[in-house]
C-alpha cells in the first residue's frame, strides 16, 4: 500500500512538472511573438518624428497589420515575419513606402524606406500582447 501511494505522489508530480514546463514555454513563446499593439516613433521624417501605434495581428497562418499615427491609420500589406525579421509595404500621400526591422522581445528595430530616396529609423516597445 505504502508502494502505491509512493507511485501515485511520483505520477502526480511527474504531470505537475510536464504541465508547469508546458505552460512557461507557451508564455516564452506569447512573449516572443510580435502580435500585438506596438508604441512607436520614426525619427527625422518630412513631418518630424513620427510617432504612434503598430499593431500587428495573426491572420491564419500569416500576419496582418496597421500604423496609427496623427497622419491616420495605415494598412500594412504584404506583412511577412520570419525569425523576428518583418518586412512590409504601406501607402502613405500617394507613395509607397516599405517597413523593414527586427523584433527582439519587447523591443523593434528597423526602417521605414520611401523607395531610394530616403530612410528613418524607426523604433518601438510592445504595448501590449494581443492586437486591437
Amino acid at each position: 500500500m505504502k508502494t502505491t501511494t509512493h507511485r501515485m505522489q511520483q505520477a502526480v508530480l511527474l504531470v505537475f512538472a510536464i504541465a508547469l514546463v508546458s505552460a512557461c514555454a507557451s508564455s516564452r513563446q506569447a512573449a516572443n511573438s510580435p502580435v500585438g499593439t506596438w508604441d512607436y516613433v520614426v525619427k527625422n521624417t518630412p513631418y518630424g518624428n513620427v510617432e504612434g501605434q503598430m499593431i500587428i495581428e495573426q491572420d491564419g497562418d500569416g500576419y496582418a497589420g496597421e500604423i496609427r499615427s496623427s497622419q491616420g491609420n495605415l494598412t500594412l500589406n504584404n506583412v511577412q515575419i520570419n525569425e523576428g525579421q518583418l518586412t512590409s509595404t504601406f501607402m502613405m500621400d500617394g507613395n509607397s513606402l516599405s517597413l523593414e526591422g527586427a523584433f527582439e522581445e519587447d523591443t523593434f528595430t528597423g526602417e521605414v524606406a520611401a523607395g531610394s530616396y530616403d530612410t528613418f529609423p524607426m523604433t518601438a516597445y510592445r504595448a501590449s500582447t494581443g492586437g486591437r
